[in-house]
């Protein structure tokens, strides 16, 4: 129904008219100032669904745009729901962005289509489609960010929902004054503050019939439980929507301690290292999972508070090797080092698609002299390989002693087999000592703390079931070059994996 009044106001409806909409807009312009909403000659798209709310706004913003030389374009989203009522909301925000020579856009959207694809609520998936609807315009019209009617009550009643399911402190944050492209200017605002405004002002607005349907959760919480809090304790909705300032403020102050941790930690995305996440406080420790775990599930879709307990004991058992599969095909795996949130697709130590054979017998040859190169998971790995003179070899030792850590020299004459560049296999092993005592690789990675995820993509030089060199750790006695040696084979690695 559409909302006007249709008296004439008194002299003292013209006083209070001049105190609510002084004070409002007032109040309007600190706190965009404030909160850094609005700049002058800045270009903003306004969400006019013709409700008081909205209305409120594109009049505020209507009325400061000649004084910050704003750039307004108003939107409708239709829904494509509640029939000749949606049409009547279109032509009524057309008809006042016309009145204030304001650009106006309509954005037709299928609700009813949407919820039969993808299973939602209707109300889930008309605020879906409605930000996908805004967001467009924005790229659409090169808009420097949206404006939004959420108010106080609002806060609170997102606050509210978020605590019932199960929310962390992000959640009690509720809507936040600036979130990416969009802004909130009347977040400061209680839905009284804008009907009082709208009346004094005598400015008509729509209603949406919806917004007083009980089988919607947040109309339930907007005019049974709020209503019931308010009577139980003096203005509990605005001390709960006031909660939300304070908890930004501890939250921000824990997000710049755990990227101070981060930088510390020096850790790829998706990887917590032990050692630097023990040392830091709880309350670090927690945004410092949700955000390795934002890194790999995008908005941490699905992921509950469980999944966050479970990954906290992960970590901080003593006992790695453990995993946990989380919502979108990604698993927590408990690594030496600490924890590593993986796709669940590859299980550890499978050997990814293209890879050569790990049998003793199969490998690349070694080129010698030459190039050999491998694929790995992080890109080609490239080595050289030649021969020698062991003159020239004992002549430069220390000069070759300062290549240890990519080039390795083996007593060519050693080498039974073909050198093959290629995997770990069953049954491979190594000589670790001058008293020719043998130890299998398997054991060695374990002794190494060789995360089981990297084992059987470790590149090795091997000598049929001998493995001559396993990359970067170490090489087997037996091929040392020594007194005896006559010929001496050089490999170096390429320093860095060509992608």
């Amino acid at each position: 129904m559409m909302r006007s009044s249709s008296r004439l106001p008194s002299r003292s409806d013209c006083i209070g008219e001049s105190e609510v909409k002084v004070d409002l807009r007032r109040r309007f312009e600190d706190y965009c100032d404030r909160e850094s909403l609005i700049w002058d000659g800045q270009s903003l798209l306004i969400g006019l669904s013709g409700g008081a709310d909205s209305v409120c706004l594109f009049n505020l913003l209507t009325d400061i745009s000649a004084k910050r030389n704003l750039k307004l374009t108003a939107v409708h989203v239709h829904h494509g729901i509640r029939g000749s009522e949606a049409d009547r909301d279109a032509g009524f925000a057309r008809e006042m962005a016309h009145d204030r020579g304001v650009d106006f856009v309509l954005k037709h959207v299928d609700v009813p289509g949407y919820v039969r694809e993808h299973g939602l609520s209707e109300e889930e998936a008309a605020r879906r489609l409605r930000y996908e609807a805004l967001d467009e315009v924005l790229a659409e019209v090169g808009a420097d960010a949206i404006a939004l009617a959420h108010h106080r009550d609002d806060q609170t009643e997102t606050i509210l929902m978020n605590l019932f399911r199960g929310t962390g402190p992000v959640g009690l944050m509720g809507m936040r004054p600036v979130s990416g492209s969009r802004i909130r200017p009347l977040l400061f605002a209680t839905k009284k503050d804008i009907l009082d405004h709208l009346k004094k002002e005598n400015i008509t607005f729509v209603e949406d019939s919806t917004n007083f349907e009980p089988d919607h959760t947040r109309n339930r919480i907007r005019h049974e439980l709020i209503p019931l809090m308010n009577e139980l304790y003096n203005e509990a909705g605005s001390r709960v929507a006031a909660i939300a300032d304070d908890i930004a403020c501890w939250y921000n102050f824990v997000r710049e301690k755990t990227d101070e941790a981060r930088a510390l930690a020096d850790c790829e995305k998706g990887t917590i290292p032990r050692e630097v996440y023990l040392s830091q406080p709880e309350a670090v420790r927690i945004e410092w999972i949700r955000e390795a775990v934002a890194e790999v599930i995008p908005g941490r879709k699905d992921v509950k508070r469980e999944h966050y307990n479970a990954i906290r004991e992960l970590i901080e058992d003593d006992v790695s090797g453990r995993k946990i599969d989380l919502p979108s095909g990604i698993k927590a795996v408990r690594t030496y080092a600490g924890l590593s949130l993986e796709k669940s697709d590859n299980e550890a130590g499978e050997l990814p698609a293209g890879k050569p054979d790990t049998e003793p017998d199969k490998g690349i040859p070694l080129a010698i002299p030459g190039e050999t190169c491998i694929q790995t998971k992080d890109g080609i790995m490239r080595f050289y390989a030649e021969l020698v003179d062991v003159d020239i070899f004992n002549q430069k030792k220390h000069d070759f002693s300062e290549e240890k850590d990519y080039t390795k020299f083996f007593d060519y004459d050693k080498i039974e087999n073909d050198v093959l560049l290629r995997y770990p296999a069953e049954g491979d092993y190594f000589v670790m000592d001058a008293q020719g005592r043998k130890k299998l690789l398997g054991r060695f990675f374990i002794d190494e703390k060789v995360e089981k995820s990297l084992r059987r993509v470790t590149p090795v030089i091997a000598d049929g079931s001998h493995i001559m060199w396993v990359l970067p750790h170490r090489m087997s006695e037996m091929y040392k070059v020594g007194e005896t040696t006559e010929r001496v084979l050089k490999i170096t690695r390429s320093e860095r994996n060509a992608i």
